[in-house]
């Protein structure tokens, strides 16, 4: 009866912190609007905000970068706490948030415009999320923008004039004579440029893990498994060895 009172006790305990692992997901940093078309020039804002996924967090961290896009401002949002806040200049950030976090979270407003037709990104490196008492699993998603040319720009080709062959003589419509010159004709034309737009080829997103997932990239788990395993092995052999001795 001891026996399986301790076994059961192993049991519940490993269950519950399991449960509390399994529940632990990746908090992310991710960024609204994610996708967009984009006019050259044409400045437009991307809301920087941390997910912590149900964990309490407390600070954030990380690097902001962009590809195709020039900075204009960064803001950062009202309740924010810097201990390094992010330029156009200097885009690595950490940030803290009073008395922590478990919902989601505005940190920062960034205000950027299209350099040349194209794809262009916001992502970030080195992100790092933390609690009161510890480094939590941690991610970002980029924001993956059609930057296109400014709808209704043209350029028109001024036709040439027509010319007129006399003998050996090529004459303008105007009277003047060129001897021996060639004169293209060129007809009018009006042509809009304006950049196709594409398709985003990919919109590179770092999600939450599974629960699953956690689950088993948890080494408390791993531990919990064995202790589990090897309270299994100790009850089976004493169970074995009571009754040989019966």
């Amino acid at each position: 009866m001891k026996k399986i009172i301790i076994l059961s006790l192993f049991i519940i305990a490993g269950c519950m912190l399991a449960g509390q692992s399994v529940l632990a997901d990746t908090s992310i940093i991710v960024v609204t609007p994610s996708t967009g078309n984009k006019d050259i020039g044409s400045s437009f804002d991307v809301l920087v905000q941390l997910d912590p996924a149900g964990n309490e967090a407390c600070v954030a961290k990380g690097t902001l970068n962009l590809n195709n896009l020039a900075c204009q401002n960064i803001t950062l949002a009202t309740g924010v706490a810097a201990q390094t806040a992010p330029t156009c200049n200097s885009p690595a950030f950490v940030l803290g948030i009073p008395k922590c976090t478990t919902a989601l979270q505005d940190i920062m407003a960034v205000s950027v415009k299209g350099i040349s037709p194209g794809t262009a990104d916001l992502s970030f490196a080195d992100v790092s999320v933390l609690s009161s008492n510890a480094t939590l699993d941690s991610s970002s998603n980029n924001g993956t923008y059609n930057i296109t040319a400014i709808s209704g720009a043209s350029t028109v080709i001024a036709p040439a004039e027509p010319k007129i062959t006399v003998g050996d003589e090529q004459k303008t419509t105007n009277g003047e004579i060129t001897n021996g010159e060639t004169i293209s004709t060129e007809e009018t034309e009006n042509s809009l440029t304006s950049e196709e737009e594409k398709n985003s080829a990919e919109q590179p997103a770092a999600l939450a893990e599974t629960g699953l997932s956690s689950f088993f990239s948890n080494w408390i788990v791993w531990l919990i498994i064995i202790i589990l395993l090897v309270a299994i092995v100790w009850w089976l052999s004493s169970k074995k060895e009571d009754k040989t001795q019966e």
